[in-house]
This record gives structure tokens, sequence and C-alpha cells, in this order.
């Protein structure tokens, strides 16, 4: 909770207010009793009607002000709860952007989501209201202890010797509840987790007619968290009912103790009144102090788990030179291991600028992760990554990547505009630019078909486009980028040959501009490269042009003749 302070001071004016009315509240509260004592022992018991209307417009007078100090005590530390949640919030998801890629694979979406917006408002809420309205009861208490016992020790003193075990109870039921929460607060990050797969992958369960086993699969993390959820309030249940009891047999001591004391003349009706009306001030406190301290272990619950995010700091330290003239990429020796599994081992090679570096390899060869590490979306574990002769570890994240354009193999559209997805990579860029690059992806035709043309919203990833159709707007933002390297990582999978091949000819007509690195499966978007390396498990096993690899007749000749025939193959030697 400590590390949530500081977004707490930024708004000490704020808490200054609040506690300034809440003292103003807690001193209403204590001398409208006194005008109760007067209304029974002077008007009613004295006689003294002239008393009655001033009493009665104090009292009132009173009210109107503690409805006051409450509405401006509320207002002000729910805005400071609500700030807390606002920068929380934007801080803790700045943080998780800036991690590296084996943050996100040990972090499902799911429980980043819950971090990010339920936990945040866990704390925000506690370190505003929930945080001032729980001093407001410990001042409220010993105020009204105080003012009571001037009126009557003994029942000043049985309300003390209650309140200690309504503490009691509220402290066991607080260190269960911490308990019970982070277990929920889990399942709550399984349950969305669950529920996102199968949403996003709707098309693949449908396929597969699995309907019924997502809804299975959901059905017992909602059943869990649903026994869960039940046990919490169960438990919040038994303490509020314990801690309510224990309030109204203080509450009937009180009256039987005083009854007492008013037949044997040590203390007036009105006193009686104005001690009872002290009592029910103490009881209202108390029947709260569960809920709150059950807030307090939440909110305990949702730091300690937003600690876990925050205390981890990426793997990759940003460099700091800002100025990058040249663009010619080289891998040396580079070696990546993961959890001791070897990814890439020896990989070498040099791209100077204007030319194509083909990658292909079997699925799992590594060829995206060599895009990834050229991104710097992690580091090697040997050897070095450079660009313009300097290992890229020396240059800062937003220099290094406005170097690169890149269409990945899994496409994601934004739920914005088209022009404004194809705008993505430079927001400054004018329209004819992205309608340029759209037209150089062959992307222009279906996309002036749309409804609203270039300002039609597009569903999220791209829902309601074919796979071709996202393929190419994404081709077309990599293109609008106009960035000097271009990573085509298995950019045109679902295209049809055609427009793969128009494609290919507009990009070699630019290839004097702009270096080009091309991941596929299929020969024909690798063939015109300058250089091609095939990879196996992570290994370069071969090198060259397409001639000199059909001429080896090596794995890149088998992976032709497979997709093409043998007859092809050697005319193509």
């Amino acid at each position: 909770m400590k590390k949530f302070f500081k977004y707490a001071r930024r708004h000490w004016k704020l808490y200054l207010i609040s506690f300034l009315m809440l003292g103003l509240g807690v001193g209403f509260d204590a001398i409208i009793p006194f005008f109760t004592q007067a209304l029974v022992d002077d008007v009613m018991i004295g006689k003294q009607a002239q008393q009655f209307l001033p009493l009665l417009f104090s009292m009132l007078g009173c009210f109107i002000a503690l409805g006051l100090c409450g509405y401006i005590q509320e207002y002000t530390s729910d805005k400071v709860g609500w700030s807390v949640v606002r920068d929380s919030r934007i801080d803790l998801f700045e943080h998780i952007e800036n991690q590296d890629q084996t943050f996100f694979r040990e972090n499902s979406p799911g429980e980043l989501m819950s971090r990010v917006k339920r936990d945040t408002e866990t704390v925000g809420v506690v370190l505003g209201f929930i945080g001032i309205f729980m001093i407001q009861i410990i001042v409220h208490v010993l105020v009204m202890i105080v003012f009571l016992a001037r009126i009557s020790l003994p029942i000043a003193g049985i309300c003390i010797l209650v309140m200690p075990i309504i503490g009691v109870i509220g402290y066991k039921g607080e260190k269960k509840g911490d308990s019970l929460y982070q277990e929920i607060s889990e399942e709550t990050a399984t349950m969305n987790k669950t529920a996102g797969e199968a949403i996003s992958g709707i098309r693949t369960v449908k396929a597969f007619h699995k309907e019924e086993h997502e809804k299975k699969r959901f059905e017992k993390r909602n059943k869990h968290f649903y026994s869960l959820s039940v046990k919490l309030e169960w438990m919040y249940g038994t303490c509020d009912g314990a801690i309510s009891f224990l309030g109204r047999i203080m509450l009937l001591l009180s009256v039987l103790i005083g009854g007492y004391m008013v037949l044997k003349s040590h203390m007036s009706l009105g006193e009686l009144a104005s001690s009872i009306q002290y009592v029910n001030n103490l009881v209202w406190p108390m029947m709260e102090i569960g809920w709150v301290l059950n807030e307090i272990s939440s909110a305990m619950a949702s730091s300690k788990k937003i600690s876990l995010i925050a205390e981890r700091n990426s793997q990759l330290k940003d460099g700091v030179i800002t100025d990058i003239p040249g663009s010619k990429l080289e891998f040396s020796h580079v070696g990546l291991k993961i959890d001791d599994s070897t990814i890439l081992k020896d990989i070498s090679f040099s791209l100077e600028p204007g030319r194509t570096l083909g990658i292909m390899g079997a699925t799992g060869s590594g060829k995206s992760t060599i895009t990834n590490l050229a991104l710097r979306f992690m580091d090697p574990t040997s050897g070095e990554v450079l660009l313009d002769g300097k290992s890229e570890k020396d240059y800062s994240a937003e220099a290094l990547r406005n170097k690169y354009a890149i269409v990945t193999q899994d496409i994601f559209l934004f739920s914005e505009t088209v022009m404004a997805n194809l705008k993505i990579g430079s927001p400054d860029m004018t329209d004819q630019t992205a309608r340029t690059a759209a037209e150089t992806a062959r992307a222009d035709g279906f996309i002036s078909k749309l409804e609203e043309g270039y300002d039609t919203v597009i569903g999220e990833k791209g829902v309601g486009l074919s796979g071709g159709q996202k393929q190419r707007l994404c081709i077309a933002r990599a293109l609008a980028k106009n960035a000097p390297i271009l990573i085509l990582d298995d950019a045109t999978s679902a295209l049809d040959m055609e427009t793969e091949r128009e494609i290919q000819h507009e990009l070699n007509s630019m290839n004097h501009r702009q270096s080009t690195i091309i991941v596929a499966h299929r020969i024909s978007a690798v063939r015109r490269a300058d250089e091609i390396i095939y990879l196996d498990k992570g290994e370069i096993v071969e090198r060259g042009t397409h001639e000199s690899l059909m001429a080896a007749k090596g794995r890149y000749y088998n992976t032709f003749v497979a997709q093409y025939s043998k007859e092809d193959a050697d005319g193509n030697k």
C-alpha cells in the first residue's frame, strides 16, 4: 500500500478539506445531544416554552451543517480516491507496455486487465473515501466516548467494555477476508482469461464444435468464483451480524443502567435521552467497522498483486542514443536461450540498405524470433545485433523502432477508422500518403467499397474483414510509415498468388530506398531476395540466392519441389 501513498500525496489539499469537514461533522454530531437534553429537561419538564424555538432552530442548523459537511467530505474523499485510481492505472499500464516478451509469456491478458482495472480501483477507493471514513470512525468514537463519560461514567464504561470485543471480531474477519479475497482476485483473473480465450477464438470454437466444452470450462471457473464469493459473504455476514448484535446489547444495557440512574435521581431524563443518542452514535460506527476492515483487506490483497507487476523491471534497459543515421542491420553470432531451450544458435548475416533478405524454414525454426531480436523485443543471450555499426542496446527504444516497419503474422487492427489504422506508424502523415500506401498494398479497391471508405470504423482486430483484406491493410500500414527497414513476417500468407505477385512487384521497385526482411513459408515470397537463409532448429543450414540454393538441391530445393513440382524445380536451377 505504501507505494500508492505517492499518488495520494499529490492531492493533500483535498485531504485537508476532507479532514476539516470530518472534524466539523463530528463536532456537530457531538453537540446535538446537548440540545436534546435541554429540550427534555428545560422545555418539557422545566416548562420553559420560550426556549423551544431557539433550541429547535439550533438543532435544525446543526443538521443542515452536518449534511453539508458530509457532502463536501464525501465529494473530496471520492475525488482523491478516483484520482489515485486514474494516476496509478496510467503508470501501471505504461509499466506493462514497457515490459519484455518474457513478461507477457508469464502473464495472461486477462490477469493483467484485472490488475489494471479492478485492483487499482480497489486500492484507490480505500485511499480515498474508505480511508478517510476509517479515520472518521476512530475520531467519532473517541469524541462520543468523551462526551458520554461527562454525563455517565457507567454507561461509557459499558461501551468501552463492549467495543474491544467488536474490534477483535473485526480483526479476525479482516484476517480471513484477506486470504479469501486474494483467492477471489486470482480466480477473477483466471475467469477473465478463460472467457477471453473463448471469445477471441470463437471461430475456432465454432469450427470444432467446442461450444459445450468452452461453456463447461467457463462454468467450472465461474462456480469456483461463486463458491469463494459466497464463503466470503457468509464470513462478512457473520462478522457484521455479531457486531450488530453486540451494538444492540450495548444500547439495551445503556437504557437499563440509565433508567435505573434516573429512578435513583442520579441522572435527569434529559441526560438519559442525550446518553442514548451518544450510544446510538457509537453503534453505527461499530456496524460499519467490519465493512471498512473488509474493504481495507481487499485493498491490501490488491496492492500485493499490483506490486508483483510494478516491482518487475523489464530486462531490456533503454539506451541513450537517439540519432541513427544509417540503417545497415547486422546479426553477429547471435544466440538465444529461453528456459534452457536453445531457440537460435550462431546466427550471422548482414543486410545493407536497399537490399532484401529472405528467411525460410519449418514452423518453430526461429524465423519470427529473428525479427523480434531485430526490433529488440528481447535481447540475445549471446552475440550481438547491430544497427548502423552500433549495438542496438545503445539506442533508445523509440529511435530504434522508428527505423522499422513490420507486418506480423499475428494480424492486429485497432477499433479505429481505416485511415487512423494506416496512420498508426506516423500520425502526422498526410491522407494522400496513406492512400498511396493502400494502393501499393492493393487495399484501396476494397477500402473504397466500404460504407464510409477510409472513414469506416473497423471492428476490434479487424472483425468484418477477410483475412486477405486485413493482411493488405497491415501491409499498407507498414508501407505508409516509410521506415528504412521493412519486415514482412509471413505477411502474404492469406493473399492469392496474383495479389501477392502484384504487391511483390511494388516492393521490388521500392528496394533501392528500403531494406526488406521477408519471413515466409512460400518460395514465391522470397525468391527475388538478394540473400535467402534457411533455418532448421534455430540454425542457418543453407544460405544464398534462389538460383544457388536451387542448384545445391538441399532443403530449399525440396521445399520448392513440395510447393511446385520437380519439373518446375529442374527448370528453375
